[in-house]
């Protein structure tokens, strides 16, 4: 986090570039970010710097397996919040169960009400897990439509191969 990090100053000054190690990394909302998996605890640390947040006020919501992405170790060092919410992997037989999903966007929607300043959803790459939660979240908080939840998923990578996410968003 030292200014002279040459990544990091050049990041501070481009804000839209990416962190080295945080794979699609977007700004949901003002507070709320989704993100793949980092990949290191210096792509965490980089992540709060960048942001400008105190770990102590961030939650984060896993929605990957341990097995995926371990994040207690960056938890316990840097403070945040960890919310584990593992979906089972999408395939194409098979989907997450609209249950999990649900309690995973109603921990989203908890944490954003709760007033922490910074919320992070992700998964493993955050395309299709991370996707449909913040596309269910979004329908939920900030009135998207059906039409504008898929439009997003798609932009972040959500792979349309995948079993019924008409399903999923009418489900969940």
């Amino acid at each position: 986090m030292a200014w002279y990090d040459p990544i990091l100053r050049w990041t501070k000054l481009h804000p839209g570039a990416p962190i080295h190690g945080v794979p699609n990394l977007t700004r949901v909302a003002s507070g709320l970010w989704r993100m793949g998996q980092p990949e290191t605890v210096r792509a965490w640390i980089d992540l709060f710097d960048r942001l400008g947040v105190d770990p102590r006020k961030a939650v984060v919501v896993k929605l990957n397996t341990d097995t995926e992405g371990d994040d207690d170790w960056p938890s316990r060092l840097l403070g945040f919040t960890l919310i584990k919410r593992p979906l089972a992997r999408w395939t194409l037989r098979t989907r997450p169960d609209p249950a999990h999903v649900r309690n995973a966007v109603d921990h989203v929607e908890h944490a954003r009400r709760a007033g922490h300043v910074l919320v992070v959803v992700h998964g493993t790459t955050g395309r299709d897990r991370t996707g449909l939660v913040v596309a269910l979240t979004g329908m939920r908080l900030f009135g998207w439509t059906r039409d504008y939840a898929r439009c997003d998923m798609v932009e972040h990578g959500f792979r349309w191969g995948l079993a019924a996410l008409d399903v999923a968003l009418c489900d969940a």
